[in-house]
């Protein structure tokens, strides 16, 4: 994947957090600088934080927001090559569980969600635990179930994020209310 492209994509998952906590959804309003992608900070960063911060020039009045998306979620929001819902479901061995078993202990590690697009339809990716939760804390939502034929997997859900920004209010998962 070049390196411009995923920079483009994560600019856009920022644009659309920023929006969502923002609750701009469906206006064209442009958001407020709440989140960005984390540019040169390296992998340490990254693996702490994920790929998405605070944005350096956030207003004051957004910083909660952003703290809370940062203590709530680990977010991947690079594209993958290779990186299709058909490999995923037919191949056990696919670099995407390698992939997707890290992530998952990173964002564990710090006991937040886990949140990963794919390609440029902008698809959410989860597994078991953080479904229940959702569920748990708003109910059914706009979510596709599937099980990959692999030992020792677990459930993989897919949910196309705006879908999931429509339905999910972010007040109710704890965000503050916005302004």
């Amino acid at each position: 994947m070049a390196d411009a492209q995923w920079k483009v994509h994560e600019r856009k998952m920022a644009a659309a957090f920023s929006r969502w906590m923002a609750d701009l959804q469906g206006s064209s309003k442009k958001p407020p600088q709440i989140l960005s992608r984390q540019a040169l900070h390296g992998r340490m960063v990254e693996k702490l934080h994920g790929d998405l911060a605070i944005h350096p020039y956030c207003p004051d009045q957004w910083k909660p927001h952003a703290r809370w998306f940062m203590e709530s979620f680990h977010c991947d929001a690079k594209k993958r090559k290779n990186f299709t819902l058909t490999s995923i479901l037919r191949s056990p061995d696919h670099a995407f569980w390698s992939w997707w078993d890290k992530l998952t202990d990173e964002a564990g590690s710090k006991g937040r969600l886990m949140l990963t697009t794919s390609q440029s339809c902008l698809v959410l990716i989860y597994g078991s635990k953080e479904r229940t939760w959702f569920s748990d804390v708003m109910g059914y939502g706009p979510f596709t179930e599937y099980k990959v034929e692999a030992k020792d997997r677990e459930y993989v859900y897919f949910c196309h994020l705006e879908s999931f920004l429509h339905w999910a209010d972010p007040v109710s998962l704890g965000c503050p209310d916005p302004v």
